[in-house]
């Protein structure tokens, strides 16, 4: 928070409707703004996909969700994801997985976006990072162009679907 006789900044809490802004003073003096400030509230609706590893493009769609403001970050169980985009009707920013600290492999989590204005948005539903891939067989193991190769492993659709 920040004052001067003529400008005042901080942090407002409001209704989803809107509020009155009221300046209160230590003197007991004060002044009023009836319905000075509208609450604007960001909704997350859908992550898609809803998991994945290091490297997962994710589509997050919802209303609001930049509420006007730049996005500052946006993190996906606790990890700051990179932004490839936005569109400019706040209703989705894509992003993409990053690696997460040791122990946040196969964890759950909401998502958050943050705009420059400090405004939040966080998701009700979780994003889960699944253990990255592991390719342990190609066979055959060698072949022509086209030849047609199994390939096994572990998490190989690493929390996508196979279409």
């Amino acid at each position: 928070t920040s004052s001067s006789s003529s400008s005042i900044s901080g942090r407002l809490n409001a209704t989803p409707t809107g509020s009155d802004v009221r300046v209160q003073l230590s003197t007991g003096a004060g002044a009023t703004l009836l319905s000075g400030w509208a609450s604007r509230i960001g909704n997350i609706t859908s992550l898609l996909p809803s998991a994945g590893q290091t490297g997962t493009v994710v589509t997050i769609r919802g209303s609001l969700l930049q509420a006007g403001d730049t996005l500052s970050w946006v993190s996906l169980n606790g990890v700051n994801a990179t932004i490839l985009w936005t569109n400019v009707t706040n209703t989705s920013i894509v992003v993409v997985a990053q690696s997460p600290a040791g122990s946040a492999s196969n964890s759950s989590g909401p998502v958050v976006i943050v705009t420059t204005s400090g405004a939040i948005v966080r998701s009700e539903s979780n994003w889960t990072f699944t253990p990255p891939a592991r390719i342990t067989l190609v066979s055959p193991a060698s072949g022509q162009h086209a030849t047609s190769v199994q390939i096994t492993g572990d998490n190989l659709l690493a929390g996508g679907r196979d279409d």
